[in-house]
């Protein structure tokens, strides 16, 4: 099975969750954007956190605690990039922003349908529905990730007139 095929539930460095039909909330950002030592410290109280979760009997609150702790997790990394001072900013430029948003629309209707989306100057939110595949399966969310980060990287760094990591 590739990396990019549907899976409701896998593991990178965080979590990540896609049932099926569901609406998903992403967030994707610049290389660089959070300094490496905030982003270890934030890895490790997801492990943390992990750990206390296995340790917790029963189904019901097992899933509420889970619930409450993906949600600190996300407001953790959220506010570590809200206050990011320094590290890249591209994303603030029209000229690299515009892109972005056009390559978030190319793809609506085709692999998902994009509900909103919100482009700062070191992250992008978007909110979209992966669609169904011809044989009944959905478009996963890293295979959409993957594509829309290669094509705005590969955009971006046309206008900037650089290379590497975006």
């Amino acid at each position: 099975m590739s990396s990019l095929s549907y899976r409701s539930s896998y593991r990178r460095h965080l979590r990540h969750h896609q049932p099926p039909g569901a609406t998903l909330f992403v967030t994707f950002r610049l290389a660089g954007s959070i300094p490496k030592s905030v982003q270890q410290s934030l890895v490790r109280k997801e492990q943390h956190g992990g750990r206390a979760l296995a340790g917790i009997s029963g189904a019901e609150k097992r899933a509420r605690q889970t619930y409450a702790q993906m949600k600190r997790s996300f407001a953790r990394w959220d506010d570590a990039l809200d206050r990011a001072e320094g590290g890249a900013s591209w994303l603030g430029r029209a000229d690299v922003a515009l892109p972005v948003a056009g390559t978030l629309h190319s793809r609506d209707g085709r692999e998902y349908d994009l509900l909103v989306f919100c482009i700062m100057p070191n992250h992008v939110h978007a909110v979209f529905a992966p669609l169904c595949r011809d044989d009944g399966s959905y478009h996963s969310s890293s295979a959409i990730m993957h594509s829309l980060k290669g094509r705005t990287a590969r955009q971006a760094n046309l206008v900037l007139g650089r290379r590497g990591p975006f």
